[in-house]
């Protein structure tokens, strides 16, 4: 029989300690790091999710959102603002605008070998209608991406919140929408995607806060300093090496979920 009182002394953050801290902002740094095995899978999920919305494939968009690797270049732009580190926060911002701009690039170039019917809408990514429940839903999304970093036991629903974080279809809706000349698509759909990426961005950036991550600075500027190094003393053959071995691994991690 459940014992509610087993878990009146569990907190969702009481014991977020130095240790957790410390491990959650190296993967996330990581993670973020600008290597060209990132910008590889954020290509793949570009063609997959364009693809997916013009065959009318609710799964392989799902699919895209799955590989997409854009969940920590988001949250490592909060943990630069909560921990007042402005090399993380401009390094993770250039990441998430090279990643947008590569997204829409594959996503405009994919559309062109598709004949694309005139009656294009996709209006169930476009409700402009629904500003707030959108923004609403990106907040508890952003929570939950968090929420999922900074305990260990919640780590294999990452997956599953990034399936909810709507960042890929937009760019591809407003991609195709520019190619066949529909402005008020376009801008719809930018607008839509700018409205998910505050509300993560806002939402991680409390949990951030409230796990008391801004007394980690130190570890935020050893962690930058150390992958600096670290991919400074590498030779180009073993950078190619190195993004091999990305590659495959991000591959295989998928491919077995």
């Amino acid at each position: 029989m459940f014992n509610f009182n087993r878990i009146k002394g569990d907190h969702l953050f009481r014991d977020i300690d130095e240790d957790i801290r410390d491990q959650v902002i190296k993967s996330i740094i990581e993670a973020s790091t600008p290597r060209k095995s990132f910008f590889i899978m954020v290509a793949v999920a570009s063609f997959i999710c364009t693809a997916g919305l013009l065959m009318n494939s609710v799964a392989l968009i799902i699919g895209a959102m799955l590989i997409a690797p854009m969940l920590s270049a988001l949250l490592s732009i909060s943990l630069g603002v909560v921990t007042r580190n402005f090399k993380l926060f401009y390094r993770s911002v250039l990441v998430v605008f090279k990643a947008i701009l590569l997204l829409f690039i594959a996503a405009f170039g994919i559309s062109m070998f598709f004949k694309t019917s005139q009656d294009f809408s996709y209006e169930f990514l476009l409700k402009t209608n629904f500003q707030l429940e959108i923004f609403v839903v990106a907040l508890i999304v952003g929570f939950a991406a968090s929420l999922s970093f900074v305990r260990k036991e919640l780590s294999q629903y990452v997956t599953g919140t990034a399936i909810a974080v709507t960042l890929i279809p937009p760019v591809s809706v407003s991609a195709i929408a520019l190619r066949m000349g529909y402005t008020e698509q376009f801008v719809s759909a930018i607008w839509i995607f700018f409205i998910n990426l505050i509300g993560i961005i806002i939402s991680s950036m409390l949990v951030f806060i409230v796990t008391k991550f801004h007394h980690s600075k130190r570890m935020v500027r050893k962690e930058l300093a150390r992958e600096e190094k670290f991919l400074d003393k590498m030779t180009r053959r073993e950078k190619i090496k190195k993004w091999i071995r990305e590659g495959l691994t991000l591959i295989k991690i998928f491919s077995k979920k």
